[in-house]
Formats: structure tokens, sequence, C-alpha cells
């Protein structure tokens, strides 16, 4: 490999980047769009759910609970005097849930055998179980107010949710979401470069000169490998200026794994377009085989545990996998350093594994040697 020829194909690349400003665009303009639309427009948090508070039971207890509910953002309650109200409420939407409080008993100062019937509107799983979360939570800690406890014989459930305490969506959705566009600005931006080429008809001079294949590759994955980790790290910023996730864990093994996967999903764009050999195709194929998968199978929004074993398998197949693991470790959870070191493996492996078929491709291609074959 000849340093000097590898420095002038990096200067003609740089020189390529500055006519085309779409790759600045998708470099640097893409994530900052993806970053508002999934911190804002992919939120989990419910706010408010609407409630219908059955009173027709035991008004006393009923007006105890409203007057704890009433106080928390996530919650809207209206008292129904009877349980077909709530439902025809519920049938409308004009409500997602009713609290019914169920006891016979004639005298309020014995409740303990009272029943509280939670109904939820199910047309949304995830906001079904969320709306349940938020209402079992609350019920739960009116009736282990001093007040209730006098009336109540009850246990009581004290739960945490570490490392997430205030439970905010945006911070187990933007660790993994990050991943994705950190994969579709590499992977998208770099399967344009060999296929560009190729389609201008001046990858044939190229391979005319004396270069190799591994000087082309280099030169191709320098520059847009620099320009992906620059918006990979406007990325990071992004997150902590909008939504100010923490970082508890080790920030030089975020850096290294930001830095380790940006490469790979350069190599991984690199590859598709030595093997598409045309734009339009290899832009397909970099959302099809890269973004996606990032997305579905790494477990950034689904847990691969709860997935079927041969789609897991594939899951654990490719390295978005293990970099939403890091960054999840890094922001929220910190330590497990042995963790980060074989997740960081990995994906270097991946990273080697991609630029070499690049390398072969490129050979195959008709560059051997420097020469043309």
């Amino acid at each position: 490999m000849n340093l000097l020829r590898l420095k002038y194909l990096i200067k003609k690349e740089i020189e390529q980047i500055n006519k085309d400003k779409s790759i600045l665009i998708i470099a640097f303009v893409v994530p900052f769009l993806l970053i508002l639309i999934y911190g804002y427009g992919m939120s989990m948090d419910i706010k408010p759910v609407k409630a219908a508070l059955v009173c027709e039971n035991n008004a006393s207890l009923a007006t105890l609970l409203q007057s704890r509910l009433q106080g928390s953002d996530y919650l809207k309650i209206q008292n129904v005097f009877t349980h077909q109200e709530g439902e025809e409420l519920l049938n409308r939407h004009k409500i997602d849930a009713i609290v019914d409080i169920k006891s016979n008993l004639k005298s309020k100062k014995d409740l303990s055998d009272t029943e509280i019937l939670i109904t939820i509107d199910g047309t949304s799983g995830i906001f079904g179980i969320t709306a349940q979360s938020y209402l079992q939570q609350a019920i739960s800690q009116a009736l282990s107010s001093d007040n209730t406890k006098s009336l109540i014989k009850s246990v009581e459930l004290i739960s945490r949710n570490w490392f997430n305490e205030a439970n905010i969506s945006n911070r187990y959705i933007l660790p993994g979401q990050t991943v994705g566009i950190i994969t579709l600005v590499g992977a998208f931006m770099c399967s344009l470069v060999i296929a560009r080429e190729i389609n201008r008809g001046t990858f044939e001079s190229l391979i005319a000169s004396n270069v190799t294949a591994i000087e082309i590759m280099l030169s191709k994955t320098i520059p847009y490998f620099v320009m992906s980790l620059w918006g990979s790290f406007l990325t990071l910023i992004l997150i902590e200026i909008l939504f100010a996730i923490p970082i508890r864990g080790s920030v030089i093994f975020l850096i290294l794994t930001v830095s380790a996967y940006t490469l790979s999903s350069t190599s991984l764009g690199l590859f598709i377009s030595a093997l598409m050999k045309d734009q339009f195709l290899a832009t397909e194929y970099a959302i099809l085989l890269s973004f996606l998968p990032a997305i579905l199978l790494s477990g950034s929004l689904f847990d691969l545990r709860s997935v079927p074993d041969f789609i897991a398998f594939i899951g654990y197949l490719i390295p978005p996998t293990y970099a939403v693991e890091s960054f999840r470790i890094c922001f929220l959870s910190g330590g497990n350093t042995d963790t980060l070191l074989i997740n960081l493996a990995i994906i270097i492996f991946y990273v080697v594994f991609f630029s070499a078929l690049t390398v072969f491709l490129l050979k195959r291609g008709g560059i051997k040697g420097g020469r043309h074959v």
C-alpha cells in the first residue's frame, strides 16, 4: 500500500464531498430531524390517563381516592355513580379506564374485603399496559396513606424503577434509537460512494490506474467515517441538550463504542455499494440490511426475549444488538465493563469482516495488485 497514493485518493474524495452537498445533509441534518422525531414523536409517556371513578358502593373511599388521584399530572379523574355510566363513557372513548370500588359491606369502618376493579381500554396494547400501571401505582400509594391504613387491612407494596427512576420513556428509547440513527447515516451515505462512481463511469479510470483494492477501500472509508463520526457525536450532543439523558457509565467506553459502531456502519455501507454497483439499489438495500434491522431486530424497541427464537438468533448476529446494549449500559445503568469490552470486540470484528468483503468484491470486480484484470 502506497501512503502517498492513498493521500491523493482521500483528497479526491474530500473534493467530491465538497461538490455534493447532499452528503452534508445526510451527515448533519438527518440526525437532527430523527432525534426530534424519535425524542418527541415516539414518547410512550401518556398524559393524562382519563379515568372514571365509580362511587356507587363506597362513597367515602371513593372520595378519598379521588382526592389522592387528582394530584397527579398523569391522571384525570371524573366521578360517575354506576359502572354502566363508566362503560358508556368507555365505549364512546371519552375515558381510558374505569376504577370501580367493589364493596357490599354496610359499615364503612371495616373495608378489609373491599376490591378495586380497574377496567382498561385495551384497543392499544402498550397504552393499556401503561394506563394500568399508572392507575395501580397511584391507587397503591393512595391506599398506603395514613388515612386509608386505618380503614383497610392491606399489604403495602413498594416498587422502584431502577436506572430510570422517573419512568421517562425517552431515557429508554433514545439510547437504542441513537444506534439506528448512526446506522442510517453511515450505511446510507457510504452506500452511494462506489456505486456512484460505477454509474458515472469514473470507476473505470480508477481501476485502470496503479491502485490496489485496499487503497480504494481505505480512501472511501476514512473521509466518510470522519463525517459519520461527526454526525454520531452531534446526535449524542443533541439528545443530551434536548432530553438530558444521564450518562452513568464510562464516557471513554461510550466514545469507543460510538466510534467503532460508526466505522462498522460505514464499512457495511461500502460493502453494499460494492455489491450492488447501482446507486438506487444500494440505497434500497442499505435501508433493508442496515437501518430496519437496527431498529426492529436489535432490541432497541422490542426485547429479543419476546420474539421467536429464530428472529432472536438473527438479532444476535448483527452488530446493532451489541451497540444498543452498550449504549444503555453507558447511559443508564453504568458499570459492567466486561460486557462493554465483549460488545466492543464484536463490533470491531464486524468492521474487519465488512472491510474484507469490500476488498474482495473490489478485487473480483477488476482490481488485483494494482492491475485491471
